[in-house]
């Protein structure tokens, strides 16, 4: 998860590599092939969603939630690679959870069983929800063979009618990767995914900060996905909203799209606020000050003018008017994540939900999503 700028990336790149050093004193040879997961086994099942029987389709709705998002970044607890503890009664909780606050999430790769658990769950639940399934990209052959095949064989098993679309890589640029790499993989699951004959077209995408969408990345997708987060940019959060607006369209990932020929859509892919540090002194970025105050503020200048956003852009599409800029998004996070305190600051801290499950001292927005 990161913003558009380049300090950001800076810090990335410390943050990767005591991420590194964890990860080889742990497991010699083992691959992080999920960034947003967790290290430590175990179901973090609270409990927290009344199921009637044995029926994962008949639940206690939450009041407070509100279906309101376009999208939703998710992550099942304890599937980080290999220490795999995803749980499939865990992922039913989260899909029942979830499902009262968007009919859309995002992955962010395909090991310890996530994709095929998420599949599973939403049919289970008999929910309104697709998912964007996602192939992790690092350097390693071996992680790349995992991910297609885990990911075929998913789709073999479950078909598309849930699945709303391809990831390939998140921030594999960001990260030192390169472009014709990451454009070879693509290519490699576009070519099999046509190969399949699907009855509806599965988009392929590929995701990264604002700052490293390139109009040669664009080219190669149906969607360029970018992470852009105001925070990182030590925005007022107040400011927050019209500054993603305003990154996203005018700077990088617009500029990129724009003068690609394919005309891929462009969505903001992570956005939100964190509520908690690691530590007193990363509570702030310049003006930005992370709390639950603040993303409560955030929700409320972000989620329904976004939705509207949307909804406006549908339309044009359903007329045949020209397209302005619609922004489709994935707001980030679904939960705290505590396995990232290894990268200090604020990374632990971007849940809607606290790692209980148990909902911030946060309104929802009440604003429908298209």
């Amino acid at each position: 998860m990161s913003g558009a700028r380049g300090s950001r990336k800076k810090w990335w790149w410390i943050g990767g590599a005591i991420a590194l050093i964890i990860i080889i004193a742990a497991a010699v040879g083992g691959t992080l092939a999920a960034k947003n997961s967790s290290s430590s086994k175990g179901s973090n099942t609270a409990g927290v969603v009344k199921t009637s029987g044995n029926d994962p389709s008949s639940f206690t709705k939450d009041p407070r939630l509100k279906q309101s998002f376009y999208s939703m970044c998710y992550t099942p607890f304890h599937a980080q690679y290999p220490a795999c503890g995803a749980v499939q009664s865990n992922v039913t909780e989260d899909i029942q959870l979830l499902s009262q606050l968007t009919t859309r999430l995002r992955l962010y790769g395909a090991d310890c069983g996530v994709s095929e658990m998420v599949l599973t769950a939403i049919e289970e639940t008999k929910v309104n929800m697709t998912v964007w399934l996602a192939l992790w990209v690092d350097d390693n052959a071996e992680t790349w063979q995992r991910q297609l095949s885990t990911t075929q064989d998913v789709l073999k098993k479950h078909g598309v009618d849930h699945v709303e679309g391809l990831i390939v890589g998140n921030e594999y640029i960001l990260n030192g990767g390169s472009v014709a790499t990451l454009l070879e993989k693509i290519t490699q699951v576009k070519t099999w995914v046509s190969g399949q004959n699907y009855a509806k077209t599965v988009p392929i995408a590929t995701a990264d900060a604002g700052s490293m969408i390139t109009t040669e990345l664009a080219q190669g997708v149906d969607v360029v996905m970018a992470n852009v987060h105001a925070w990182f940019a030590g925005t007022l959060v107040s400011d927050a909203a019209g500054w993603t607006w305003d990154y996203t369209n005018n700077n990088d990932p617009g500029i990129a799209v724009a003068a690609a020929t394919n005309k891929p859509d462009l969505w903001i892919a992570e956005t939100g606020w964190p509520t908690n540090a690691n530590d007193t002194a990363s509570l702030t970025l310049q003006g930005a000050q992370a709390g639950t105050a603040e993303l409560q503020t955030f929700l409320d200048t972000f989620v329904c003018q976004a939705n509207a956003n949307v909804t406006a852009d549908a339309t044009a599409v359903a007329a045949g008017t020209p397209v302005t800029v619609y922004n489709k998004y994935a707001f980030f996070e679904a939960f705290d994540e505590t396995w990232k305190s290894i990268y200090g600051g604020v990374e632990p801290y971007w849940g809607l939900f606290d790692a209980n499950k148990q909902l911030k001292n946060v309104t929802i927005p009440d604003c429908a999503s298209v």
